[in-house]
């Protein structure tokens, strides 16, 4: 009798084990699913952003200066409305975009944390601007960006710009590539400057 008790609770917690399992995996499914869907339209609205950047082209850009406030003023906007959903990362770039647009294309930028505080610097060295081409290259062509560049050790303002602009949907991806949800918890968290401070005094 005792072994038929025991194998009936064996059974009992077995049971809610596979079930919980279950459930952790449906939820997980659930919650990619509308994550998928959260990301596809908010990368959809920043393509729509920058379409007038044409990412795959390597033809000038001829933007006048209105246009390209036009393009910073939406960014900005951009930036408030999903700031709540949008990884720190995400913004960080958001912001070298802005610099960037802001130069025309003549600098690009990158993030650098300077005793634990997050600054928009310009890429100045080789590496850094190599950093970036690679990036943000889905394929190796005849005609690599980097190689021009050390060649003649400069590009057209608007490659910068565009690698600039591509740069942050890389990141955008990164940021929803998660293979684990709980990981979503660590990323959605944005610290200011002053609450950086603030923990270093503390």
């Amino acid at each position: 009798m005792i072994t038929g008790i025991l194998e009936t609770i064996i059974g009992i917690v077995f049971g809610a084990c596979l079930g919980y399992l279950v459930f952790r995996k449906e939820s997980a499914a659930r919650f990619s699913a509308t994550l998928f869907m959260e990301y596809k339209n908010i990368a959809q609205e920043l393509a729509e952003i920058l379409s007038n950047l044409k990412l795959q082209s390597l033809m000038p850009l001829g933007l006048t200066d209105n246009e390209y406030k036009r393009i910073d003023d939406e960014l900005g906007l951009f930036f408030y409305k999903y700031y709540l959903v949008l990884p720190q990362q995400v913004l960080e770039e958001l912001n070298c975009l802005h610099e960037c647009l802001l130069s025309h294309g003549k600098q690009t930028y990158v993030v650098k944390y300077e005793n634990a505080i997050p600054t928009v610097q310009p890429r100045i060295s080789d590496d850094e601007v190599s950093e970036l081409m690679r990036e943000v290259a889905i394929v190796k062509t005849k005609r690599n960006l980097f190689d021009i560049y050390q060649r003649y050790g400069r590009l057209p303002r608007f490659i910068f710009l565009k690698c600039q602009a591509r740069h942050v949907i890389t990141v955008m991806y990164d940021c929803w590539n998660l293979s684990n949800i709980h990981e979503w918890e660590k990323r959605l968290p944005k610290q200011t400057i002053s609450q950086i401070e603030k923990k270093k005094m503390n």
